[in-house]
């Protein structure tokens, strides 16, 4: 075990090779004082479990790693959650890297795009300044840290972000073609985030008018691109369907082109 442990802090100095920003970082995390923090480090006493569990989980240091006994002979899998608000350079590459390959199957002539979810999906609501400040708020509140609650109207989209996200919705139109597959209730389940949001005082009456506003513009633009069944900018192919028997319970897209199948 004690070999594990050694992984770990060599892990912790990795992140902030200046001491004294690692013991102020780890200060932040675990709220305790200096001393206690520096005692740790001298491996007077030792993190505890909890104390490893949060560095681990602020820090985004993966545990399975480090305890791996044979590495060369596993792939532990990563779900590296985005941070919207503050993104770090890494969520800027995720999301550059991830329109690359959504830009690659555009390029394909018979390259295809299937979703299946049950909300909004990505390249709807990131036409619109305001619900994708919403979703991101929601985001927030489910997957963010626990002590910090930001309202509606305090959440801003960093620019860089915004135009990575305006970028995606231009590369799926360009796709030859998309298939769109919604769960009944996908609409209403939106609706129902914002009443609740509203309804703890995350969001005013004022914004539900902005955010109503936009999704009946958005309403209107889905009900054209469905009758054409093509997007109005490429006259790329749209087919969506809506199943009415049973609801999905999460969102999933795959790319194809020639070669792959990429899952999203």
């Amino acid at each position: 075990m004690r070999q594990y442990y050694d992984v770990f802090l060599q892990k912790l100095e990795e992140r902030f090779p200046r001491k004294s920003d690692l013991v102020n970082a780890l200060m932040d995390v675990l709220h305790i004082e200096k001393e206690s923090i520096y005692r740790r480090l001298r491996q007077d006493v030792f993190f505890s479990s909890e104390e490893i569990m949060k560095i681990a989980g602020a820090w985004n240091i993966s545990l399975d790693n480090i305890i791996s006994l044979t590495p060369d002979k596993t792939r532990p899998f990563h779900f590296n959650m985005i941070e919207y608000i503050h993104p770090r350079e890494s969520d800027y590459r995720f999301l550059e890297e991830h329109n690359r390959m959504v830009e690659l199957v555009g390029n394909d002539p018979e390259g295809k795009m299937i979703e299946v979810l049950n909300a909004l999906p990505r390249g709807l609501y990131c036409r619109n300044e305001h619900l994708t400040r919403f979703v991101t708020m929601k985001w927030l509140y489910k997957y963010g840290a626990t002590d910090e609650i930001v309202p509606f109207g305090a959440i801003h989209i960093p620019e860089r972000m915004r135009a990575l996200d305006v970028e995606f919705v231009r590369l799926v139109h360009n796709i030859s073609e998309v298939h769109s597959i919604h769960d009944v209730r996908f609409v209403e389940h939106l609706i129902d985030d914002i009443l609740y949001f509203r309804s703890i005082g995350m969001v005013t009456e004022d914004e539900v008018s902005l955010l109503k506003n936009e999704l009946n513009t958005l309403l209107d633009y889905m009900e054209d691109v469905t009758v054409k069944g093509r997007f109005l900018g490429t006259g790329n192919k749209l087919l969506r369907s809506v199943f009415i028997a049973f609801s999905f319970q999460s969102i999933n897209a795959s790319l194809y082109n020639d070669t792959n199948l990429h899952n999203l």
